[in-house]
């Protein structure tokens, strides 16, 4: 079931769940137009952009879940917390955080791509006010097709199907499991970076890549 339109917002404990692959080779199919140093930095300055963002935006936890350890000495801040996966993929990344948002008596789970380099506090903040009882809120990227960001009430309602096409993979099991879905569109949340004509599209909307990094170094 589609709900159009925002909800009566009700007081929610909402976890925010980052799933980070890691700095050993990020961003691999940018790799025909950024070097290796180049993509370590995106991939950071995105990260840390979506901490800022999530933590501004009213999560009252956060999780950032990656195959890496080395991301805990990158300056996270103190409002995140680092879990370190065994497994691989994706989606067992984000069932991790899941695990992790049930154990601390969250009331819903907000799922954020940390590749979105328009994202804000008032992005997540919107996402967050909601945040109702048995209902999902799906943040579809700028074809429609892929899910960038996703919330969950109750925090697990349904198991992660991130990847292409996991817009209308997340509105079938959602469907299934009878909780409502409210689709929100915008634009700090419809862009990601994973492919070169994603960095065409930023310069397009008056931004580079290279701003979001700055003078940040990554070894």
């Amino acid at each position: 079931m589609s709900v159009a339109g925002p909800s009566p917002p009700v007081a929610s404990r909402v976890a925010g769940i980052l799933p980070f692959r890691g700095l050993g080779g990020p961003k691999t199919r940018l790799s025909g137009v950024l070097s290796i140093e180049e993509r370590r930095a995106l991939a950071l300055a995105l990260l840390q952009r979506a901490i800022r963002s999530m933590c501004a935006g009213g999560v009252e936890t956060l999780s950032i879940v990656t195959m890496d350890p080395r991301v805990r000495s990158v300056g996270i801040g103190p409002c995140a917390e680092i879990i370190v996966q065994s497994g691989a993929g994706l989606n067992d990344a984000i069932h991790l955080g899941q695990l992790w948002a049930v154990e601390h008596g969250a009331d819903a789970t907000l799922t954020v791509l940390p590749d979105l380099p328009l994202l804000s506090a008032d992005d997540i903040s919107a996402l967050v006010w909601r945040s109702n009882p048995h209902t999902a809120v799906i943040a579809p990227d700028r074809h429609g097709r892929g899910t960038n960001a996703l919330l969950l009430h109750p925090p697990d309602a349904v198991a992660p199907a991130f990847g292409e096409g996991s817009a209308d993979r997340h509105r079938r099991g959602l469907a299934l499991a009878e909780i409502a879905v409210v689709d929100l569109e915008r634009p700090g949340i419809h862009l990601d970076l994973d492919t070169p004509d994603d960095l065409e599209h930023l310069l397009a909307v008056g931004y580079d890549w290279r701003d979001l990094v700055g003078t940040m170094s990554v070894r």
